[in-house]
């Protein structure tokens, strides 16, 4: 990109500029060249963050946006200080109560309404008046939130202001288009901001690991520099012809439904568990000296227990928020684990994100407890054991081997089929993650196959379901570690699905995927 500072000679207000967002955006439109008026309430922090800044550049005005006579005062100020106004960025907002909907305090709710949705709109009025009247093709853009795109996701009024203030943009933007001036907003997910930890009363650091053990995007925390970074790029003229859009910076959380994973997990065990009773009811339990079985059975156990993860996540998800403070900011549960969804360059920062993984891992064991460890583990070991299973059957057994003791069916294939498909498109809608080292449960799970038939042969089964596993052939040895060995690009090819996954989304989703 262009060393060009994006905002040189254009002039800015930052209402709620004092901290969190509004401050680190202030920071970010000054060293991109703009003058700019830090408006806030909190004339302490206000005063402290322009004396850190060039004074010729950066300047402090009160303005409570819940008096609109300050919101016009505030931009008769910079543009009497500047000479003009170019970019409005209305980011003063509050959370409010977090009280359920049963104990609602609607004076309460009238406060959150007034500052997010009133305050906004009065900035948008004054600030498009003013560039209007100097005939400047300005850019306005509100803080709204990823609350104001999916529900349960905030408190009731938070919730309510933010959707509110996205159709105040979109209805803004129609009505100011006609000027040339452009009226967007950008929607956070959950970021440890001042606003945020006050209203939740906890540390920064206890809300950022909240948000991380709920977000769709993993080994990275959500900063408010991102949404400065976002804003940056709406106030400059690389969005020229962006109007009335809501860019949405969550990492995916709004465009994942935890409902759809329950719903197609619960769906992939009835289908998979009937399949597995007709099929040991036409052919007796010797089905299960099968590796294929086994495979099936596990998969079927797979979506068992990820059905019960996934109801207790939805449980979760849709809780009144006052029976779990911070209820709100979690999801599915298996969203705790550490997973790549981004490209990421450089040594040191691929051994950052291992790190990161590691921790998001244990934090995901204290959490989830044996349940939801044992999931994600039957999860990884599924992947290798469909792969090698298919590949066997279909590129193997049924074109060059004749089965004696269980001849090829319909149901068979269909079996086949099924187990990897259910599983992809389960893959595709979860977010667990797919490390190497995981394959060591993948061969032991084979290795106890293995130890199964033998003990089988030695209690006396007279015949072995794959002729290539018998022992007394001359080349047994070199079969046997030939299988060992095949695990490995089995449990590769699953894991650059994995991979090939997250690539795909994210060029789908650009505006949800948020990127190192």
């Amino acid at each position: 990109m262009s060393t060009k500072q994006r905002l040189e000679g254009k002039v800015a207000i930052v209402t709620g500029g004092a901290s969190g967002i509004g401050a680190e955006s202030v920071k970010l439109f000054a060293e991109n060249g703009a003058s700019v008026v830090v408006a806030d309430v909190q004339d302490e922090l206000g005063h402290q963050l322009t004396a850190s800044l060039a004074p010729h550049q950066v300047s402090y005005h009160h303005c409570d946006v819940r008096d609109e006579k300050q919101v016009e005062q505030t931009v008769a100020f910079a543009v009497h200080k500047y000479g003009r106004l170019d970019v409005m960025f209305s980011n003063a907002g509050i959370v409010g109560s977090m009280a359920g909907i049963l104990d609602l305090d609607l004076n309460a709710f009238d406060k959150t309404m007034a500052v997010n949705v009133s305050g906004a709109a009065a900035t948008i009025k004054h600030a498009a008046r003013a560039m209007v009247a100097a005939n400047t093709r300005g850019s306005i853009i509100c803080t709204a939130s990823a609350a104001g795109s999916v529900a349960g996701s905030g408190p009731h009024a938070y919730t309510t202001s933010k959707h509110a203030l996205v159709g105040l943009v979109r209805s803004a933007c129609g009505d100011l288009g006609a000027y040339g001036i452009r009226v967007n907003c950008v929607s956070p997910y959950a970021i440890a901001t001042p606003l945020t930890c006050a209203a939740l009363n906890k540390g920064a650091d206890e809300v950022e690991a909240i948000a991380n053990s709920s977000a769709n995007m993993k080994g990275i925390s959500l900063k408010a520099t991102h949404i400065a970074e976002a804003a940056l790029f709406l106030a400059s003229d690389e969005s020229v012809y962006i109007s009335g859009h809501d860019l949405v910076v969550d990492g995916g959380f709004t465009v994942l439904n935890p409902l759809w994973l329950l719903a197609t997990r619960f769906t992939s065990f009835l289908v998979m568990a009937v399949l597995l009773i007709w099929d040991s009811v036409k052919y007796s339990a010797t089905i299960f000296y099968y590796y294929t079985e086994w495979t099936f059975t596990l998969v079927t156990i797979y979506f068992a227990l990820a059905s019960v993860v996934s109801a207790h996540g939805c449980w979760h998800n849709l809780k009144p928020e006052h029976e779990a403070e911070a209820d709100y900011l979690r999801r599915d549960l298996e969203e705790s684990m550490s997973s790549k969804t981004a490209t990421f360059k450089g040594k040191e920062t691929w051994g950052s994100m291992k790190l990161q993984s590691r921790y998001a891992e244990e934090e995901f064991l204290q959490r989830a407890g044996f349940w939801g460890y044992l999931m994600q583990i039957i999860y990884q070991i599924c992947g290798g054991a469909v792969i090698i299973t298919d590949i066997v059957f279909w590129c193997v057994i049924v074109p060059f081997l004749s089965i004696a003791h269980l001849k090829l069916s319909p149901l068979m294939g269909c079996m086949h089929t099924l187990n990897i498909a259910f599983l992809l498109v389960d893959t595709a809608l979860n977010n667990l993650p797919f490390p190497w080292f995981r394959m060591a449960y993948f061969v032991l799970w084979s290795c106890a196959y293995i130890i199964f038939l033998w003990i089988a042969r030695a209690c006396g089964l007279s015949w072995w379901p794959y002729p290539f596993l018998e022992l007394d052939i001359p080349w047994a040895p070199l079969w046997y570690f030939f299988l060992a060995v095949f695990h490995i690009p089995c449990y590769l090819l699953y894991v650059l699905i994995v991979r090939a996954k997250h690539k795909i989304l994210a060029k789908l989703f650009q505006d949800a995927f948020l990127r190192p």
